[in-house]
């Protein structure tokens, strides 16, 4: 209450002072608002109040439905319980009958009533199998006369429509119509043939995909197991790098090669002469694709990855050690070292911005470097083919623009080796302009030029250029082993990725088996639709045509085939009614028969039923004594389950009635939470109204002393006399004064509504 009353003063107070200390107003308008605070505080109060109510009454709910449900779980056992009582009582009653009357004359009386009515039995089993004989017999001869009928029914049709066809070419009025049918059938038929040869057609062609693609998958399996035998070897450490023995091609070196290059080496033929002695090379030798390397493709093929550096240089390798066999020299071997070897000479090339299509020669400065870090001799020959007559840097083969920035297109491995295999072929048999010394190197003669070096390490790489490297290293310098170079180890399985691709190529291999099929499927059934549309075509050109014959001929012909027509009509509709007659007996007799069947099939149920009921009673006389105690205990187990549950029906009844009572205590006690806070919501609300009232009255009033305060002004400036000047000070101290008791006045309402 006091808040509330100090902040009313403090707005009387601004609204007295306000010519003076203007920004008191705000300050004004900060202690009204905080006249709220007791109200909102009380209904925080209330608020939590209501809530811990509201969740005592979701709990007492909980506890009388689960007080409730067991309960009625009970009541139901109790009345379960009652029942089996019942039953079993009626069992003991049934068994005490049977106990008195087992004696042994009724014993004997009960299994003669079932031998008996086992005879009765037998018999009706009897009359039953003659009865369906009878019933199978009469159905055949029923089915008979019955398609007897209906046979004269479609030769009544068939002569009706001959009769109306015959009408029909008499007037002379459906030729036309007969003639414009069979036009159309024709086109039909036509059209469906077409169709047909088509789908015959697609068919053929989606036999000879689903071919391709079973022979494709078969090579990219028989590619697939090389790479993982190879892989699971280097992994294994059984299997590392080394030239491979290439089967798949060969170079096969014309008669006479080594005599003529000997001859050109001791200078005695000139470049031109060798050409012509070796020139035949070049059609004595091509490039044989492998089915399974073409099923692998190479992304980035002037970035090789390792294996596929690996794969080209085993493959270069066995190529040039099928040449030193024929030459005699010294066969090169493969390394891991080469294979770095290689590609750190390409790397190198690249770094010195080397285009081979651009300077001439080698990049000796990286040639230089590579070969001292790794302590050889250095052999290389380049050599730079295209595919389909484009190079694999286009750009650098233009000499023009950024060719260390070209992304080639992607290239299959086959095309990558016949890039290799055409460039040995072209060392050998087409270097004159180089002077043959590509021929000398990879015949083996560069190398058996050195004293005791003549060992060698090979390692393929593409440069950025699009130029292929082959990268001879000798093993041994002076003696001293090149141990980088001949290092044939590394801490990754240098065919991961080879294996990686052939698998993916298996799988798109067996895909495109599997759409093959699936299109070899689609094209058989639809050539067998299109076969069986021609069939229906062709029929209906049959019949069109046969029903414009027979509306052609003379007025004479035509009379005589209506007369032939009605005739056939007569004859086929007295067939149609003596096929019903003779028909009438056998179906009325086939009636009977499955009347008298579907009786016996029910005299022998009721037989088998009483003679089931007639051995359960022997059963219940031989057995009464056991089956009166078996009854017996029953009962008293059933007896006893019932005296428990009910027994626990008082204690689970007072449980219900407790937790009831204590829902509706919740429930009032929710509800006087939920009137106390409506009603602090109510008293909160009018305190804001109350609040905002009080803002309002100061702003009023400032605005009055605002007014007053420049009508002063102005009259003060209208004239200099010292009276009106005092006379103006007096009219604002009494217009202030009243401010004030008009405010001061509020206060103590305030006070009193309080």
């Amino acid at each position: 209450m006091k808040k509330k009353l100090l902040a009313t003063t403090a707005v009387a107070t601004t609204a007295v002072t306000a010519g003076l200390v203007m920004t008191q107003t705000a300050h004004a308008d900060t202690q009204v608002t905080s006249t709220a605070t007791p109200a909102s505080a009380s209904a925080n109060v209330t608020t939590g109040s209501v809530s811990d109510a509201q969740t005592g009454l979701q709990a007492a709910q909980s506890a009388n439905d689960t007080a409730q449900t067991a309960l009625n779980n009970q009541t139901s056992a109790v009345a379960k319980d009652s029942a089996a009582v019942k039953s079993a009582s009626a069992a003991v009653s049934q068994a005490q009958t049977n106990a008195t009357d087992a004696t042994s004359a009724n014993i004997t009386s009960a299994k003669s009533a079932v031998t008996s009515q086992a005879q009765v039995v037998s018999q009706a089993e009897s009359t039953v199998a003659q009865a369906q004989a009878t019933a199978k017999a009469t159905q055949t001869k029923a089915d008979q006369a019955n398609a007897s009928v209906s046979a004269a029914q479609t030769a009544v049709q068939a002569a009706q429509t001959k009769v109306d066809n015959a009408t029909k070419a008499l007037d002379g009025s459906a030729l036309g119509e007969a003639q414009k049918e069979l036009t159309s059938a024709q086109a039909a038929a036509a059209k469906a043939q077409v169709a047909a040869s088509q789908a015959e057609a697609n068919l053929k062609s989606a036999q000879n995909a689903l071919s391709s693609a079973t022979s494709a998958l078969s090579q990219a399996k028989t590619a697939q197991s090389q790479a993982q035998a190879a892989f699971n070897g280097a992994k294994q450490g059984s299997t590392a790098p080394m030239a491979a023995t290439v089967t798949d091609n060969h170079i096969t070196l014309p008669q006479g090669y080594m005599k003529a290059l000997r001859q050109f080496e001791n200078g005695q033929i000139t470049a031109d002469q060798l050409k012509q002695a070796v020139a035949s090379g070049m059609s004595l030798n091509s490039y044989k694709p492998s089915a399974a390397d073409q099923q692998v493709m190479i992304a980035d093929p002037l970035n090789l990855d390792k294996a596929t550096r690996t794969t080209i240089s085993e493959w270069a390798a066995g190529l040039i050690n099928q040449i030193r066999s024929q030459t005699g020299h010294n066969q090169v071997i493969v390394t891991t070292g080469s294979i770095d070897y290689s590609k750190a000479i390409v790397d190198q090339y690249n770094a010195d911005n080397f285009n081979n299509f651009v300077e001439a020669g080698h990049d000796k400065n990286a040639l230089n470097k590579v070969s001292d870090q790794y302590g050889t001799q250095y052999e290389e020959d380049i050599s730079a083919n295209s595919l389909n007559d484009v190079w694999l840097n286009p750009v650098a083969g233009a000499k023009t623009g950024d060719w260390r920035g070209y992304k080639a297109k992607a290239i299959s491995l086959a095309d990558l080796k016949q890039l290799v295999y055409e460039g040995v072929q072209k060392f050998l048999f087409d270097d004159q302009e180089n002077n043959w010394f590509h021929a000398l190197s990879i015949s083996g003669l560069t190398n058996d030029k050195l004293a005791s070096d003549h060992h060698q390490a090979l390692g393929v790489a593409v440069g950025q250029d699009g130029w292929i490297h082959f990268n001879f290293g000798t093993t041994t310098t002076l003696g001293k082993e090149a141990t980088k170079l001949t290092a044939n180890q590394g801490s990754t399985n240098p065919y991961q990725d080879q294996l990686n691709k052939v698998n993916q190529a298996v799988t798109a291999a067996q895909t495109a088996v599997n759409n093959a099929q699936k299109t070899v499927e689609q094209t058989q059934a639809a050539l067998t639709s299109a076969q069986t549309q021609v069939a229906s075509t062709t029929k209906a050109v049959k019949d069109a045509q046969a029903k414009v014959d027979s509306f052609k001929g003379s007025q004479d012909q035509k009379t005589q085939a209506l007369k032939d027509a009605q005739a056939k009509l007569q004859t086929a509709q007295a067939a149609l009614k003596k096929a019903q007659v003779a028909a009438k007996a056998p179906v009325e007799a086939n009636e009977k028969a499955q009347a008298a069947l579907k009786q016996a099939q029910a005299d022998l149920t009721v037989a088998q039923a009483k003679l089931t009921s007639l051995k359960q009673h022997v059963s219940d006389l031989v057995n009464a004594p056991a089956n009166l105690q078996v009854a017996q205990a029953e009962l008293a187990k059933a007896q006893a389950a019932y005296q428990a549950d009910l027994a626990a029906l008082p204690a689970l009844q007072k449980a219900a009635d407790e937790a009831t009572a204590n829902l509706a205590k919740a429930k009032a006690v929710y509800e006087v939470a939920l009137a106390a806070y409506q009603q602090a919501q109510a008293k909160a609300s009018a305190a804001t109204k109350a609040s905002a009232s009080v803002k309002a009255a100061a702003e009023v009033a400032s605005a009055k002393v605002k007014a007053g305060m420049n009508a002063t002004a102005s009259q003060a400036q209208a004239t200099t006399l010292p009276q009106t000047g005092n006379a103006a000070t007096d009219s604002m101290t009494v217009l202030g004064l009243a401010l004030a008791g008009m405010l001061f006045g509020g206060i103590g309402l305030k006070k009193q509504r309080n």
